[in-house]
């Protein structure tokens, strides 16, 4: 009884992590949207003209505001998706304890009439010769 409450303990972490992981996914859209918005730069875009002054139709500190803010997410996301993924491992795991062997569940549920592959009767499988006992088969036929 202890393990699945343990185990729903960790579904409920699982989903808490996997909501903070779609809200961080959603900033990275509006970021990444105004971003890439007609007439902005892009996320990697050049902020200065060709001469080298600072782009007069874009709001350049908007832009490496968000630029940095989309990294700074990216780093989260890379961490989130990490807890996520050790948060399921745990929760499988703690699933894997409550249930038998999926192995004893398939020994149980194969037909008594079913055999294993090694055990199938029937005529032996011809094996392919090697080039070897080819070559001596070949000479002693010579030989005679």
């Amino acid at each position: 009884m202890a393990a699945s409450a343990g185990a729903s303990s960790l579904a409920a972490q699982a989903e808490a992590v996997y909501r903070e992981r779609q809200q961080i996914e959603e900033k990275m859209e509006a970021l990444a949207s105004f971003l890439t918005a007609e007439g902005m730069p892009g996320l990697k875009g050049p902020l200065v003209d060709p001469e080298g002054f600072p782009r007069a139709d874009i709001d350049v500190h908007a832009v490496l505001q968000a630029r940095q803010q989309l990294a700074c997410l990216k780093t989260d996301h890379r961490e989130v998706q990490q807890r996520l993924e050790e948060t399921l491992l745990l929760l499988h795991a703690a699933n894997a304890k409550d249930k038998p062997p999926a192995a004893a569940l398939q020994r149980s549920s194969i037909p008594s009439s079913e055999a294993p592959p090694q055990q199938r009767e029937g005529p032996p499988q011809q094996q392919e010769a090697s080039p070897q006992l080819l070559q001596g088969a070949h000479t002693e036929a010579a030989a005679s």
